[in-house]
């Protein structure tokens, strides 16, 4: 069996076919906000079934006492942004806390702000208008792709 993992002080052994599997529903996810603004929540289902299986497959332990500060928080920026932000992309957001740790977890969040940032930036000074609103779902998935791949 192949593995993936880094020599950092903190690594996740992830096996290739459940990275393989991650990449595809990343991209899957972002071509679907990216073209139609909306994330199916079947999609999503699965995705949490994936990794919950994943989890219990490898004996990893679910981070329970994280989970109920994470979903707080998520609940706490949805209600602030309540127009600023869909409730299909706190799902992910919740449901990729199964995957990560607090720290990580955080990490993802603030790494899918600032690449969303730097997205309506670039937009802005390229096209000269008002951007209504963007995909938040494709820089959520790229940032916890990242993260998958760097610890």
């Amino acid at each position: 069996m192949l593995i993936w993992s880094y020599a950092l002080p903190l690594t996740i052994t992830v096996p290739l076919g459940v990275l393989f599997g991650l990449y595809s529903f990343f991209v899957l996810v972002s071509s679907l906000d990216f073209k139609l603004r909306l994330l199916p929540l079947r999609l999503l289902c699965g995705l949490a079934l994936f990794i919950v299986t994943y989890r219990y497959a490898f004996n990893q332990t679910i981070f329970w006492e994280s989970q109920i500060q994470m979903g707080l928080m998520s609940g706490l920026l949805w209600y602030i942004t309540r127009q600023g932000i869909g409730l299909a992309d706190i799902y992910l957001l919740l449901i990729l806390s199964f995957l990560f740790p607090m720290d990580r977890w955080l990490w993802l969040m603030l790494l899918a702000t600032l690449m969303g940032l730097s997205y309506v930036l670039m937009l802005r000074l390229t096209q000269m208008s008002s951007v209504q609103s963007i995909a938040f779902a494709p820089w959520i998935c790229l940032s916890a792709w990242l993260i998958l791949l760097l610890t």
